[in-house]
C-alpha cells in the first residue's frame, strides 16, 4: 500500500478521468483530502468518495459507474465533472460515493472492449474465461461487495451508459431483475423521469449486468441508464445530461431530486430473447435500425443454418439488437408494453 499521503490529484490539470486514461498512477492506489472529504483511489478507475460526516451513518451508499463499454463517453465525462466539482468543494458531500470507470484499456483505445463484452460478464458465480474483461468483471465486483458490505443505508447504483444505435426513445433505463419486495421502487421511477428518462424496461430473468450484480447480490435499487448515442470523448454536448447530472448532484448532497409523473414513462416488459444459435445468424433488418422499433406479429427477425425467430401473437419491440455477439450469446431483445396497474398494486398506482 502507497502511503497515506500519497497525492492523488496534485497536479490540478490531471483529473480523475484524465489519470485513468494517462495510466499515470502504477500504484493505482492513493489517497487525498480536500475540503474534509477522502478522496481514495482503490484501483485503476474506482475511486471512494467519504467523508467522516456519512461515516456510520444511515445515509444512502451512492454506486455511479460509466465506461463499461470503452467507447461510451458522455457518462465517462459526466462522472468526471462531478469529480472535479467535489475536488473543488463545490458539492457538500452527503453520501457515501463510489465512482468507477469500468473498462479504462477499452476506453484508451475508443472501443467498446478489448476481447469480450464486459456488461456480460457479472454473474453470482465467475464466468469462465480469462480475458481482460473477466479479470477486470471480478476486480469491479469485489469493489462493489466491499462498498456495499459497509452500507447502513438505501443502496443505489446507477450504471451509465449510451448506446451504439439510435432509439425510439433517447434515453431509458433498463430495470434489472432482483429479489426485493415488491420488486420496483415506485419512487426510483419518478427520479429516473425527472432526470429526463423518457422510457423504462423491466426485465424479469436475470442477466450477468453490472446495476444486475448489484441488484441481486446486494439489494440495491440499480439500473442500466442509456442517455444517448456514442461519441468520441469531447464530443458531447454536457446541456444534453443537463437533468440527469443535477439529479446525481441533489443526491450527493441529500436535496430533494427533481420528480416528474410516473405517467411521463413509456414503460415495457421483456418477452423474449433472441439468441444467435448458429454460425451464419442474422438480424433481418437495417444494423441501424433503432432500439425500441415495432414489429408485427409475424415478423421475421432472424434466421441462421436451421433456426429462425417470429415476432408472436402482438407487437414486439426489438432493443440492442447485434448480429456479432458470440455463439450461444443474447442478439436481441424482445420487449412488449406494460401498464403502471400491471406492475405496481392498485394502491401505488392512484
Amino acid at each position: 500500500m502507497p502511503s497515506a499521503t500519497a497525492a492523488l490529484f496534485s497536479d490540478a490539470n490531471i483529473g480523475f478521468l484524465q489519470q485513468t486514461l494517462d495510466n499515470s498512477n502504477p500504484l493505482r492506489q492513493a489517497s487525498e483530502q480536500r475540503h474534509g472529504v477522502n478522496f481514495q483511489l482503490l484501483d485503476e478507475g474506482v475511486l471512494l468518495v467519504e467523508s467522516s460526516a456519512t461515516q456510520g451513518t444511515s445515509q444512502p451508499s451512492l454506486l455511479l459507474s460509466a465506461g463499461i463499454h470503452g467507447n461510451e463517453t458522455a457518462p465517462i465525462e459526466l462522472l468526471d465533472r462531478l469529480v472535479n466539482r467535489l475536488l473543488g468543494g463545490e458539492l457538500k458531500l452527503c453520501c457515501r460515493l463510489l465512482l468507477i470507470l469500468g473498462n479504462p484499456p477499452a476506453m484508451r483505445q475508443g472501443q467498446r472492449f478489448i476481447d469480450t463484452n464486459l456488461n456480460r460478464l457479472f454473474s453470482l458465480q465467475p464466468a469462465p474465461g480469462n480475458s481482460i474483461e473477466h479479470r477486470r468483471a471480478q476486480t469491479l465486483m469485489g469493489h462493489v461487495d466491499a462498498f456495499f458490505d459497509g452500507a447502513q443505508g438505501p443502496r443505489l447504483h446507477y450504471d451509465l451508459h449510451t448506446a451504439i444505435r439510435g432509439s425510439q426513445y433517447e434515453k431509458f433505463a433498463v430495470y434489472p431483475h432482483n429479489t426485493r419486495t415488491p420488486p420496483w421502487d415506485r419512487d426510483q421511477l419518478g427520479f429516473l423521469a425527472g432526470s429526463g428518462i423518457e422510457a423504462v424496461l423491466f426485465q424479469d430473468r436475470p442477466s450477468p449486468t453490472f446495476s444486475w450484480y448489484s441488484s441481486n447480490k446486494h439489494g440495491a435499487n440499480g439500473f442500466t441508464l442509456e442517455l444517448g448515442k456514442v461519441r468520441p470523448f469531447g464530443d458531447n454536448a454536457p446541456e444534453r445530461l443537463l437533468a440527469m447530472e443535477q439529479n446525481l448532484i441533489a443526491l450527493i448532497q441529500d436535496q430533494q431530486p427533481s420528480l416528474a409523473a410516473l405517467e411521463s414513462l413509456q414503460l415495457f416488459r421483456i418477452r423474449d430473447e433472441v439468441i444467435r444459435q448458429g454460425e451464419h445468424f442474422e438480424l433481418l433488418f437495417d444494423d441501424d435500425l433503432p432500439n425500441f422499433s415495432r414489429f408485427e406479429p409475424g415478423c421475421q427477425i432472424s434466421r441462421d443454418e436451421d433456426n429462425a425467430y417470429y415476432i408472436q401473437d402482438s407487437p414486439g419491440y426489438i432493443i440492442f439488437p447485434n448480429a456479432k455477439v458470440e455463439i450461444g450469446a443474447r442478439a436481441a431483445l424482445i420487449a412488449q408494453t406494460t401498464e403502471a396497474s400491471e406492475l405496481f398494486p392498485a394502491s401505488e398506482t392512484s
